[in-house]
Formats: structure tokens, C-alpha cells, sequence
């Protein structure tokens, strides 16, 4: 059976999206890079900028997390949006 509301709402909140975009970022300029913008060589300074950013991102994910981003400032919200108390 499935178990609380809060299970299924894992990682939604502002610091694993901005990791998860970061990430995102980092994996499409890698990309375009690894590709050659359509040219015959590989772009370098792309390609290690989104290895750089594909590795920071958990970082700066953890990082928002700590600083009052993560989960914690999510389910406050949610209980917030319900009507119930946290307290």
C-alpha cells in the first residue's frame, strides 16, 4: 500500500530543482560542445564547463539545502498550503 503524501513528494522543493537545473545546464553545454556547434572540432572551454557544472551541481544542491532551501522549508510550506500546524 502506498504510505503518506509526504513520501511521494520527495525532492520538491527550491534546492533539488536548482541543482537538477544546474545539472541540466551543464549536461547541454557539455553536449554542445562534445558536438562542435556544428563546426569539425570539439569545443573545449564548453565541454569542461559543463563537466564543472554537472559536478558542482550536488554541491550547490546540498549547499541551498543547508542554508534553509531544502526539504524541511518545503514540507513547512506544504503544511502551511493545508492548514496545519507545525508546531
Amino acid at each position: 500500500m502506498a504510505g503518506s503524501h509526504e513520501e511521494h513528494e520527495y525532492g520538491q522543493n527550491i534546492a533539488s530543482w536548482v541543482a537538477i537545473l544546474i545539472c541540466f545546464a551543464g549536461f547541454v553545454l557539455g553536449g554542445l560542445g562534445a558536438v562542435g556547434l556544428g563546426s569539425d572540432s570539439l569545443h573545449w572551454p564548453l565541454i569542461w564547463t559543463g563537466i564543472v557544472l554537472i559536478v558542482l551541481s550536488p554541491i550547490v544542491g546540498l549547499a541551498l539545502g543547508k542554508s534553509g532551501f531544502g526539504e524541511e522549508r518545503a514540507r513547512a510550506k506544504r503544511a502551511e498550503k493545508l492548514g496545519l500546524h507545525t508546531r
